[in-house]
């Protein structure tokens, strides 16, 4: 099998007979797929994929990172694939496109999709204070203001800027938080709602590993370009130490597309996340070389450059390229192969 990255796209039939009969969605497009054979990553679920379909895919654990192979081939010419990765696709709610997947330089690949980088393991829980979390696709398993889009059309126009924000190619996350905000300008508070308790839930592994650091006695941080609605959530939840997020502007129950000025500023960006983990570690009187930074996208970069140790959670090709432990496949537990309690 070669390295391959393949992405999941959702297609939607022109009617159920149509696609009882092709086995697959009939307006399926004819995209590059994987061979039969070949083993591929997924690198993203489409933001087209929603609803009952996306949360199929994550109960049975098809999440970027996740390997799978092309096993055979439908009537229409694309391939299903192995294991639960076949039960989906044969569930007619997505299909395969596969493309290179860029190296890991330096980097040593100690389980499947396990990668470590400039350290031997183990390391060890004790030797850290504070760990901080990235919250969207990192904590949880959305980009909570793609998911916010879908309630007001623009889904797709959203989900693009999102993307190409995360993986660097645009540079200015404070100008691309603000495109996108501009866009959801009227969606009414109860779409947050729906978000929170039909779409979001926290990724694979995510509570034995957040748990298994209180216990090691690390205080625990979640600074999130993402919303307090969500983030306030999730720290309760997970009993987080501390957290900073964005606040959402909000009239006559709809939002404004805007956010609201705080002592700090108005947008938690990768310049503001260094800075709180550098804060929180100089208010605890620890050394930054003893914080843990875990994120997936370009904007948890400064604050992973100044901890300790960084981890990245099927992270974007540019995040992957630098973090010092790299999940790419199975929960975030992962990572206590390698950093041990």
């Amino acid at each position: 099998a070669g390295n391959v990255t393949v992405m999941l796209e959702t297609a939607v039939a022109e009617s159920p007979e149509a696609a009882e009969e092709a086995d697959l969605p009939a307006d399926m497009q004819r995209l590059s797929v994987l061979k039969p054979g070949e083993v591929g990553r997924v690198v993203e679920i489409s933001p087209r994929c929603v609803g009952a379909a996306r949360r199929r895919f994550l109960d049975l654990g098809i999440l970027p990172g996740t390997l799978i192979r092309a096993e055979m081939v439908s009537p229409g010419g694309d391939p299903t694939a192995s294991g639960t990765a076949r039960r989906s696709l044969r569930s007619r709610i997505g299909t395969v496109r596969a493309a290179p997947e860029p190296p890991m330089p330096d980097a040593r690949e100690i389980a499947p999709g396990l990668f470590a980088r400039g350290f031997t393991p183990p390391l060890w829980l004790a030797d850290y204070k504070l760990i901080a979390f990235d919250m969207d696709s990192t904590l949880i398993n959305i980009e909570c203001v793609d998911e916010i889009a879908a309630a007001a059309g623009r889904r797709d126009e959203v989900a693009a800027i999102t993307e190409a924000t995360m993986r660097g190619e645009i540079s200015d996350y404070r100008d691309s938080l603000r495109r996108r905000l501009a866009l959801l300008a009227g969606v009414p508070v109860s779409a947050l709602e729906a978000v929170w308790s039909k779409h979001l839930d926290l990724n694979p592994g995510v509570e034995v590993f957040v748990r298994t650091c209180q216990r090691a006695g690390l205080k625990t941080l979640l600074v999130s370009g993402g919303f307090t609605y969500f983030s306030d959530r999730v720290r309760m939840r997970l009993g987080l130490d501390f957290a900073r997020a964005n606040v959402l502007g909000i009239a006559d129950g709809k939002l404004t597309g805007t956010l609201l000025e705080r002592p700090w500023g108005d947008i938690v960006d990768g310049a503001e996340k260094k800075r709180v983990v550098l804060e929180v570690c100089e208010l605890m009187g620890i050394e930054p070389s003893q914080a843990i930074a875990v994120g997936d996208g370009a904007n948890d970069l400064p604050m992973m450059a100044v901890a300790g140790l960084s981890i990245a959670y099927h992270p974007k090709p540019t995040v992957r390229e630098k973090a010092m432990i790299s999940i790419m496949s199975g929960g975030m537990d992962r990572a206590l192969s390698l950093i041990r309690a």
